[in-house]
C-alpha cells in the first residue's frame, strides 16, 4: 500500500497540489512560517515538515520581529502570505504575544486565511486568556510530532 501511495503521489504531484499522507489526501500548502528562537528545534522541525512534503516552502524566523517583517514584505509585495504560522511564545526581541499584538494591527491581504498555531513547552492560564483574545484556538505543546502537524494540516 505504501508503494501505491508513492506511485500515486509521484503521478499527481506534477499535475496538482494534492499529496497522499497516511491514506488521506491533503492539499499542499504554499508556505509555512516557523517562528522559534531555538535553533535545534528549528532544524528538527524544518526537516520533519519538509520531509512530510506538505508545503512548497518552509521559512524559519528566530523572533517575532523578523517574522512580522517577513509577513508584511511577503503579503504586501508579492501577495503571498504564509498559509500557516507556527509561533513560539517565548522568544527574545519580540515574543509570540508581542508578535500577535502587532500582527493584529496589520492590514494584510488574505489575513483571514492565515492560520496561526502557538507552540510552547507549556501554556499558562494567563497566556491562554490572552491567546483567546487574539483568536488563537490551536496550540501545540513541544516537541512537534508528525501526528500533531498532520492534525493541524487537516484544519488549514
Amino acid at each position: 500500500l505504501q508503494y501505491i501511495n508513492i506511485i500515486i503521489t509521484s503521478i499527481l504531484k506534477p499535475i496538482s497540489s494534492i499529496t497522499v499522507l497516511s491514506q488521506k489526501w491533503f492539499v499542499m500548502l504554499n508556505s509555512i512560517l516557523l517562528v522559534d528562537d531555538d535553533v535545534i528545534s528549528n532544524f528538527i522541525n524544518y526537516r520533519m515538515i519538509s520531509n512530510l512534503d506538505i508545503a512548497k516552502e518552509v521559512t524559519l524566523k528566530l523572533n517575532g520581529k523578523e517574522a512580522l517583517k517577513y509577513i508584511k514584505d511577503r503579503c504586501n509585495r508579492i501577495n503571498s502570505c504564509p498559509d500557516l504560522i507556527l509561533l513560539d511564545l517565548n522568544m527574545p526581541t519580540m515574543n509570540g504575544l508581542e508578535f500577535l499584538e502587532e500582527y493584529k494591527k496589520e492590514s494584510l491581504p488574505n489575513k483571514d486565511k492565515i492560520k496561526i498555531v502557538v507552540l510552547s513547552n507549556m501554556i499558562k492560564d494567563e497566556d491562554q486568556k490572552l491567546l483567546d483574545d487574539y483568536g488563537i484556538k490551536t496550540f501545540l505543546i513541544k516537541p512537534i510530532t508528525k501526528e500533531k502537524i498532520m492534525e493541524i494540516i487537516e484544519t488549514v
